[in-house]
């Protein structure tokens, strides 16, 4: 299941790291060190990706546990 997570935030991810880089190569190996602002939206819609998939997990494992526990009491 982590690896359809991985799947599912590939994209926000390539494009945060080719931001990442991007600003890296052209910002900071050039002496400009400024914060890199340029790639905030890209990583926050990364984040956000991830953040959901943990919380799809969490509620799947909560359900699956309540099942077992609802077929372990014979309910």
């Amino acid at each position: 299941a982590a690896m359809d997570g991985a799947k599912q935030c590939a994209g926000a991810q390539s494009a945060y790291t080719g931001c990442l880089k991007s600003w890296f190569t052209e910002k900071i190996m050039k002496g400009h060190f400024t914060p890199n602002t340029d790639c905030e939206l890209l990583f926050e819609e990364y984040r956000d990706c991830v953040a959901l998939h943990f919380q799809r997990e969490a509620m799947a494992r909560q359900k699956a546990r309540d099942l077992a526990s609802k077929d372990k009491d014979g309910r």
